[in-house]
């Protein structure tokens, strides 16, 4: 009877956490799901150095760039700040010795909340330095927004 109970209540808390992990994945784009998974199955190393951002990040070969074999490109296109908060673990458990951090745009332009961006900063440098307290973080400044880009009327005009 108390082995039932246990393996009951296992095989409940087991359902909770698979629901929560998918519930945390629905919220983003297949593109963030396959990328975010991706990440998470590459293999860890010491001294990694990690760039971790948004399409800004993504988009650029760090790797090629500063000839370092060390050097990790944890950007993904579209995401914001809640993002990274949701993948973070996958970032602090190499214990990385550095993380270079420019996110925020997409929150901007999504009309998240300031104080909303800022906590989500707050908790990101408090987890990294919670989860990896060697690790040296370098926040990189958000780059400015133009509204206009992306905007139909604006890009398929000549």
């Amino acid at each position: 009877m108390i082995i039932g109970y246990f393996q009951n209540r296992t095989k409940i808390i087991f359902i909770l956490i698979i629901v929560s992990a998918s519930y945390t994945y629905a919220q983003h784009s297949t593109y963030w799901n396959q990328k975010a998974s991706m990440y998470s199955i590459l293999p860890n190393e010491s001294n990694e150095i990690i760039f971790l951002g948004d399409s800004i990040t993504d988009r650029c070969e760090w790797f090629e760039l500063f000839s370092n074999p060390n050097v990790r490109n944890r950007g993904l296109s579209g995401d914001k700040t809640s993002g990274v908060l949701d993948r973070l673990s996958e970032v602090t458990e190499s214990q990385p010795a550095k993380v270079f951090i420019m996110i925020g745009v997409n929150d901007i332009r999504h009309s998240v909340k300031d104080s909303a961006i800022v906590t989500n900063y707050k908790r990101i440098i408090e987890k990294i330095k919670s989860d990896s307290p060697d690790t040296k973080i370098i926040l990189q400044s958000v780059l400015p927004v133009n509204n206009d880009i992306g905007d139909s009327k604006t890009t398929n005009q000549k």
